[in-house]
């Protein structure tokens, strides 16, 4: 609905060109990028899917958690237990925080 808004068009037509093969408007093309922050391209492109949507997760930028995990996966499998036997202990903690303050 946002990027309908943003484009000036229906949000039916948004979610049509999510389903269809067919592209948006070539005067919708680059105000659809910008918004997105993808090149026309990208937009242009077909979705990735198997092994290309793998490796294309992987080339992403990487939050700071899946950075540290990444980490853990590569450390010696009983130090990997440690670690998230100490995380699983934090998120139970935090969930019953949460829990209690509701």
């Amino acid at each position: 609905m946002e990027l309908a808004a943003l484009l000036g068009v229906h949000q039916t037509n948004i979610a049509f060109w999510e389903r269809s093969p067919k592209p948006p408007r070539s005067d919708l093309l680059q105000p659809m990028a910008a918004a997105l922050s993808v090149s026309v391209e990208a937009l242009l492109s077909p979705p990735a899917t198997g092994a290309r949507a793998a490796r294309a997760r992987k080339a992403g930028p990487k939050g700071h958690v899946a950075q540290l995990f990444d980490a853990v996966a590569r450390l010696p499998r009983r130090q990997q237990r440690r670690i998230i036997d100490v995380v699983e202990a934090l998120l139970d903690k935090l969930g019953s925080d949460d829990a209690h303050a509701a």
